[in-house]
């Protein structure tokens, strides 16, 4: 008879008919279910994971609630703050539920499974004149966690954030029930697990509306020091002007200390696409007369990774696909009818028509490290069995609180080499004093860098249009019709755990001056809920959800009376019966 969570794991996967895999620390598969994005947010798991099937991930939740043992849930793994989707109990990684189809009838829907990439979905669905709303960053970002937390994408201006385009869920309950949530099925199930992260179970299918997708048009800009007074102009023009929905632009303020330097190199990474062909009117016209160079592999000399350049357009006719009827009949206001001629100016900055693959490829890579800062071997440098066990012993039915284990973070694991986090404040819109203060806080932050092992100060201007929340629908997180906000997003990269504090202190720093400001430019009020997509994991639950989280509470007594959930790691909605933490230290972000 199993006398822990980890042993009854492993006996219920060597079980025929089971589709699942179980994974002891130290094996490959164990290596795969913990790596995390960073080495930071990658962390010593007992166990791994890795449901075949709803059937057998129904089994597996139903162990760890009858033995009380704390556990993640990891899609993507892009989070690069720890116990989000990382743990010290079993982690569950759901990369088998990898199946993608369209469906042309009733509705032109996508079932995405819980295990995918935005990568593999636009591959797919794209070629059929179709796609979704989706991560902006597309490299190695997990449907999953994007989808239960919000969804900024290149084309919310057009079509909203992505919780109010997707049409259902197919969800494993913490009880083990499989049931599907929808407008008809358990509705309330279905509009708490919009931006309701992990607190309700386990989802396994996404159900997604999609949209007519065309070519786009655009550019990705590379500006120096001496045009970052114009650029900062140009880029508050258009987040206060320009009124176009198909077009968008993500301005990076980033610097990177390269090794054995002392200054970091600064630039202005701007992203400009037009979810479209190129029309008479250029949305992008005012950044055209600033002498930026037009990106190019490693334009600012870091390294930064060939997927970044230009890739191979993947043209309708080169797939084995034949679409025969594509569905281009949106309402576009932005169509004028125009010429989709590009004009020589256009041309010299960088402007083509593009693939999305291409398009969405350029948003993301701005946060792509430089190369030496990424893992180079194959060889990771794992904490001996000993320590593990030292750290993290087997879970038992009513076990003593865990001692904290000796190692914080798993060394070597991390896609990217260091520490780092992802940080945001929510603004309403961006004026021109507000853009020159994001520039002036990157570079304050940067300037730090060399005597506190920094590597990387990232910090966005996104703007997106005050209509953005037009097409909301009842959710966990709140985006009322009539009102707006979005982060403004920053992202740290630096060497060490040591550092870890005096970073996340500049942070709080910059952002604080960042928040004054907006303050003042009528662009942030403190009643603006948190994004926890790209929060850090002091965020409390009040900050996310707001006066939403009374019924989300009453929620999660309906659907999860025993608090199963509440083992999970992640950003936690209370519990009313608060059963999870007496049990065995939940490693949870927020109580």
């Amino acid at each position: 008879m199993a006398t822990s969570a980890a042993e009854e794991l492993r006996e219920f996967c060597q079980t025929p008919g089971s589709a699942s895999q179980f994974f002891p620390f130290g094996s490959q598969g164990y290596k795969d279910s913990v790596r995390h994005w960073l080495q930071s947010s990658s962390d010593v798991a007992e166990a791994a994971v890795q449901p075949g099937n709803a059937k057998d991930l129904s089994e597996i939740v139903k162990i760890l609630g009858k033995w009380r043992a704390p556990f993640a849930v990891k899609g993507g793994g892009h989070a690069t703050s720890p116990n989000l989707s990382s743990t010290r109990g079993i982690q569950i990684y759901m990369n088998r539920f990898e199946n993608v189809r369209y469906l042309r009838k009733p509705d032109k829907r996508l079932e995405v499974g819980a295990g995918c990439l935005w990568d593999r979905v636009y591959r797919e669905v794209v070629p059929l004149g179709r796609n979704v709303i989706g991560g902006a960053a597309s490299e190695g970002v997990g449907v999953a966690g994007w989808c239960l937390g919000g969804g900024y994408s290149l084309k919310s201006n057009n079509y909203g954030i992505g919780i109010d385009s997707i049409l259902g869920f197919e969800v494993v309950l913490p009880d083990g029930r499989i049931v599907n949530a929808n407008q008809n099925e358990n509705s309330d199930l279905f509009a708490a697990l919009k931006g309701g992260g992990n607190n309700f179970g386990i989802v396994t299918k996404f159900i997604l509306k999609t949209y007519p997708q065309r070519r786009t048009y655009g550019a990705r800009i590379t500006f120096q020091k001496p045009e970052f007074e114009q650029a900062e102009a140009a880029i508050a023009d258009f987040a206060e002007k320009e009124t176009k929905r198909r077009a968008a632009i993500v301005a990076a303020f980033r610097h990177t200390l390269i090794p054995g330097k002392t200054e970091p190199e600064s630039v202005i990474n701007l992203t400009c696409i037009y979810d479209g062909k190129k029309r008479t009117y250029d949305p992008f016209k005012r950044f055209q007369s600033i002498k930026g160079s037009p990106y190019q592999p490693d334009a600012a000399g870091w390294g930064v990774r060939a997927a970044a350049a230009p890739v191979q357009p993947m043209s309708f006719a080169q797939r084995a696909i034949k679409v025969s009827n594509v569905d281009d009949s949106d309402n576009d206001a932005d169509d004028d009818g125009g010429s989709s001629e590009i004009s020589a100016s256009a041309a010299a900055a960088g402007f083509r028509e593009m693939d999305y693959f291409e398009a969405d490829q350029l948003s993301g890579s701005r946060f792509d490290p430089p190369e030496w800062q990424k893992q180079s071997s194959p060889a990771l440098d794992m904490p001996t069995f000993a320590q593990v066990r030292t750290a993290q012993p087997m879970m038992m039915a009513a076990a003593a609180p865990m001692p904290t284990p000796q190692k914080s973070s798993m060394s070597g694991v991390g896609e990217v080499k260091g520490c780092g986090r992802f940080g945001c404040i929510m603004v309403s819109g961006y004026t021109k004093k507000l853009v020159k203060t994001v520039s002036e806080q990157s570079r304050i932050s940067a300037s730090k860098m060399a005597n506190n092992g920094g590597r990387m100060v990232i910090i966005d201007v996104w703007p997106f249009l005050p209509r953005l929340f037009e097409t909301s629908t009842p959710s966990a997180w709140p985006h009322p019709r009539g009102k707006v906000w979005f982060p403004c997003l920053a992202y740290f990269l630096w060497e060490e755990e040591k550092d870890t504090k005096f970073w996340l202190d500049e942070m709080a720093r910059a952002f604080a001056k960042i928040k004054e400001v907006a303050k003042k430019e009528g662009c942030h009020e403190d009643s603006f809920p948190a994004y926890c997509n790209v929060s850090l994991d002091t965020t409390t639950p009040e900050e996310i959800y707001r006066d939403n989280l009374p019924w989300l509470m009453d929620l999660r007594a309906k659907y999860d009376p025993d608090d199963v959930m509440g083992l999970c790691s992640g950003f936690k909605i209370p519990h009313p019966g608060g059963r999870a933490k007496p049990d065995g230290d939940r490693d949870t972000v927020s109580t």
